[in-house]
């Protein structure tokens, strides 16, 4: 069994919490952590704690990426379902990584990687942000 692991925890234990359903019973299982760079400070501290780490280098074969390339089109097309479902993802990445602001991360690398992400995913426009959020993100822009 796979985890995979989006935004990272606020410490390596409860990274280590996360990952314990994995291998429960017994069986057999690895976890993937995604960091964003403004994250890079969660991986020193996973190698403080002696947390194994591999570099993973995803590449796609033919058919994989004619899934994603088609999966983007939809999105960008306006699908009724797939649409709002990548706006929703939008929407809670920025609201998830809102509370690294207050971290000495600034909102605009916050704002760069979810914009980046928005992209990624095939929106052709940035979701609009609620105005309780953008409220947040302004304090804490550098």
């Amino acid at each position: 069994m796979m985890n995979h692991q989006y935004g990272a925890p606020y410490s390596a234990d409860l990274y280590l919490h996360r990952l314990g359903r994995t291998g429960r019973a017994g069986k057999e299982g690895a976890g993937l952590q995604v960091l964003l760079p403004f994250e890079s400070a969660l991986q020193k501290t996973f190698i403080k704690q002696n947390v194994p780490q591999h570099k993973a280098i995803v590449s796609l074969d033919q058919n994989d990426q004619g899934r994603l390339d088609k999966g983007k089109h939809l999105i960008g097309s306006r699908h009724a379902t797939l649409t709002p479902k990548a706006e929703a993802a939008y929407l809670s990445m920025v609201a998830y990584y809102q509370e690294y602001a207050r971290r000495n991360i600034s909102a605009d690398e916050i704002m760069d990687a979810a914009n980046k992400f928005s992209k990624s995913i095939g929106l052709v426009h940035v979701p609009l942000l609620p105005e309780e959020l953008t409220n947040q993100l302004r304090k804490y822009r550098k």
